[in-house]
């Protein structure tokens, strides 16, 4: 994805971004590492980024809850799941 972050360590935010780990910091972060210095593609980043995103590990209470309404959206309209 980003090799050039490979020996960065990570601010402890981004493991959850309910408590405040927004695009806004993320951008921050990168410009600060040498990666997206003006501009920041939210959905090119975000493409990149969800290509090594596990669900199962996800511990953000906002995505866990929109990943718990999609799995059930099936049943509430009726489609065998």
């Amino acid at each position: 994805m980003f090799t050039s972050l490979k020996s960065v360590k990570f601010p402890g935010n981004f493991s959850n971004p309910d408590n405040g780990g927004t695009w806004e910091r993320l951008h921050h972060f990168l410009k600060r590492n040498g990666i997206y210095r003006n501009s920041f593609p939210k959905i090119d980043a975000a493409r990149r980024i969800a290509k090594h995103m596990n669900p199962e590990k996800n511990r953000s209470r906002s995505f866990v809850s929109a990943k718990q309404s999609a799995l059930l959206l099936p049943l509430e309209v009726g489609v065998p799941g």
